[in-house]
């Protein structure tokens, strides 16, 4: 970029920063959200900042500029941390030489980034933060960072010190590496993610390299233009190290600028020049789904029931009426009554829902009906919840305190003065006055449109299906359930799909593409039985048969000790499997395995999270352990990430060296209306290899006691009036 030109920019923001006489506090909050860099984090045009999205936010970003396209997902799981998955697809390189291998596709390379807030921003000092791109992966795009961001006015200043692809050590920015005075460890820095099957973690690597460098910027927000920025930074990348490459891209500037628009509060666009002679684009879509209704899409609805005063009398007078009005009342609401005793000063119910996926606002939705049609001497509402059969918590709301309060929605004091347990008198259906007959088998069948996607194998990029799912339950009794799944295929474009598995592990998951072809036409996907009890109390017990998922199908069980009151759960699960054929219908393979784990749960109360650590021996017939991280939002929105190792090395695993992932799922009532328990999920491992490979069924003692944990009613107290 020309001098003059540079000049020219500096000049602009300068005096459009001194001009505007507000100070920061006047601009709307939304005129500060931050915008995406074109590497997907949260940043500048090139460069990290110090930013970050609101806790629980989750973001699509796609960039390109030439000679990459980078496609990311963004999540914020604490308002401290960052995390991304990135694919980046480096278009002037070949996925590899042999076009027989992967034809003429381009060189695709995938990583996690992370950020993390050192110091939160103040009056007089700058927001620090630290960062780590293309860890876990090849290492091409491997770069470390601090980085401080400072608001004034209208302007985001940011400063940072970059290594790796950010450290070039030719410049006049370039400083010896300051981690030297520490440990001569940080001299040398090198390329371990390059060679062999690559996806470990590289932590000596970090922050390390003879050479540090300064790189730094400005963001600029234009009042009263929606929110629109000005993006300037200095760009110190070294583009010979940064992918890899025998000669380096050509740079004639490091001076990037761009401007980034939103079109809504959820829906960016930016626009870029970057390396001095390049034209980069992007758009991105970001939601925060920390707290309930997030959309703000629903309404609080509550049952008026006509000619309640009449009832109330008629309730009053014949006990039987009574039970027979909740029972109309509450099936109306989505919540079948079960069982029913009314006896001195409190009614006693036990329901069914799979409405709502707060368990509190179901106990309010039954305190709500039962206020109105109830006698004067009901002073307590006692509802107890049920699951597979199973009486899964009790909740005990004083009627006066409820009542009082609904007019303002004050949960505070009904909280306080409720009671919240399991199944304090221990009491079964039959022990209640009121049963109504409950007609099995209950039958439900749904079709829904669905996609299946295999997304980044040396055959192409993306290879996707378009079929047709139904869902399938039949419930035998309150214990026993058939579930099933079919896939009706509609089209698809897996003919070009033909890389044959190079595991040396028996073939438990890399069979994927024989599965992918073989399923094609009509295939069941789930054809399972499931007998769930609590022989002793809090112990469930399940047993499962059929075809448990699109490659294995056996017979299994699992046991769940789960303390009502407590953070933590223990369980075991064991399964006898065979291999499924490739159509997936009813024939099977030879391969069969005893598979098991040992399962512990903890619920940390400050952060929320919810650790999972699993170990036993896995399909393929490795032992090891499994960690899962998740975290549950108020919105119901859940995110969480794992990896597993095993006592196979590296080099039996293959490419990516262990199984590791991430997932989300959202509640689909976030986006509609009315409440629905449905959720979609959505997971996404790097590679699909063979270790650490888990057998898949429809249902998880753990999934199936949710709402049997004090923790899970505890935290949904503000729904009582929902």
């Amino acid at each position: 970029m020309p001098r003059t030109a540079l000049k020219a920019i500096w000049v602009f923001v300068l005096f459009f920063s001194d001009g505007v006489q507000a100070s920061y506090e006047e601009y709307l909050q939304s005129l500060r959200s931050p915008s995406f860099s074109d590497y997907g984090t949260i940043g500048l045009v090139h460069m990290p900042n110090a930013r970050m999205m609101p806790e629980g936010s989750l973001a699509f970003r796609w960039a390109r500029g030439q000679p990459y396209f980078r496609g990311s997902i963004v999540a914020t799981p604490f308002s401290r941390m960052e995390a991304l998955y990135k694919y980046t697809d480096i278009n002037d390189q070949l996925y590899s030489e042999d076009k027989n291998f992967s034809g003429g596709q381009s060189l695709k390379d995938k990583a996690f980034d992370a950020k993390f807030i050192l110091k939160w921003e103040s009056r007089f000092l700058p927001q620090i933060a630290a960062g780590i791109r293309d860890f876990g992966g090849t290492d091409r795009f491997a770069a470390e960072y601090i980085v401080a961001s400072k608001y004034y006015k209208n302007l985001d200043i940011t400063f940072g010190l970059g290594w790796g692809t950010l450290g070039n050590k030719v410049g006049r920015t370039s400083i010896k590496n300051p981690f030297l005075q520490l440990s001569d460890q940080f001299e040398t820095r090198g390329q371990s993610g390059r060679s062999g099957t690559g996806g470990g973690l590289s932590p000596d690597q970090w922050f390390s390299g003879s050479h540090a460098s300064y790189f730094g910027g400005v963001e600029y927000f234009f009042p009263q233009k929606r929110g629109m920025t000005f993006k300037l930074e200095y760009d110190p990348t070294d583009y010979l190290r940064e992918g890899d490459r025998s000669t380096p891209l050509e740079q004639t500037s490091k001076i990037n600028f761009g401007f980034n628009y939103p079109l809504t509060s959820n829906f960016n666009l930016s626009l870029g020049w970057v390396r001095g002679n390049t034209l980069s684009i992007g758009f991105s879509f970001k939601g925060t789904y920390s707290e309930k209704d997030p959309l703000k899409l629903k309404y609080k609805i509550k049952k008026n029931i006509p000619q309640k005063d009449i009832l109330k009398r008629i309730n009053t007078r014949n006990q039987n009426a009574y039970y027979l009005s909740s029972l109309k009342y509450l099936n109306e609401e989505s919540l079948f009554l079960q069982s029913a005793d009314a006896k001195d000063d409190e009614m006693h119910i036990v329901y069914s829902q799979s409405k709502h996926q707060s368990y509190i606002r179901a106990a309010g939705r039954a305190a709500s009906v039962l206020d109105q049609i109830s006698p004067d001497r009901i002073k307590t509402f006692t509802m107890s919840s049920l699951n597979a059969g199973i009486i899964m918590n009790t909740v005990s709301i004083p009627r006066d305190t409820f009542s009082q309060n609904l007019a303002t929605n004050s949960f505070q004091e009904v909280k306080y003065l409720s009671l919240v347990e399991k199944n304090p008198k221990n009491l079964k259906l039959n022990d209640f006055e009121f049963q109504p007959t409950a007609k099995f088998p209950v039958h439900s069948l749904k079709f829904t449109p669905a996609l299946r996607n295999h997304i980044g194998g040396p055959d192409g990029f993306y290879f996707g299906e378009a079929f047709l799912r139904a869902s399938q339950n039949l419930i035998l009794s309150r214990n026993l359930s058939i579930n099933a799944l079919y896939s009706i295929s509609l089209f698809d474009n897996f003919d070009n799909l033909k890389l044959e598995s190079d595991s040396v592990l028996p073939h438990v998951r890399t069979d994927i593409i024989k599965y992918l072809k073989g399923g094609r036409g009509f295939s069941i996907t789930r054809l399972q039985a499931d007998y769930i009890v609590e022989p002793f109390n809090d112990v469930y017990f399940k047993l499962s048969g059929g075809l448990h998922e699109e490659m294995f199908g056996g017979l299994g069980g699992e046991v769940l000790y789960r303390p009502f009151y407590r953070n933590y759960a223990l369980g075991f699960e064991f399964s006898k499997v065979k291999q499924r054929d490739y159509s997936q219908l009813f024939e099977f393979q030879d391969y069969s395995i005893l598979t098991g784990h040992l399962n512990y749960y903890y619920r940390h109360p400050a952060s929320k999270i919810l650790f999972t650590m699993t170990g036993g021996r896995f399909l393929a017939g490795d032992s090891g352990i499994k960690l899962d991280f998740s975290r549950r939002f108020k919105s119901g929105m859940y995110m969480g990430a794992y990896f597993t190792r095993t006592d196979i090395s590296k080099k039996e695993f293959g490419e990516g060296s262990f199984d590791k992932g991430f997932y989300f799922s959202f509640p689909l009532e976030i986006f509609f209306r009315d409440y629905s328990r449905a959720r979609s999920y959505f997971g996404l491992r790097p590679l699909t290899r063979d270790g650490g490979a888990k057998l898949i069924r429809a249902y998880e003692l753990y999934g199936v006691t949710d709402m049997g944990s004090y923790n899970a009613l505890e935290r949904d107290w503000d729904d009582i009036y929902d």
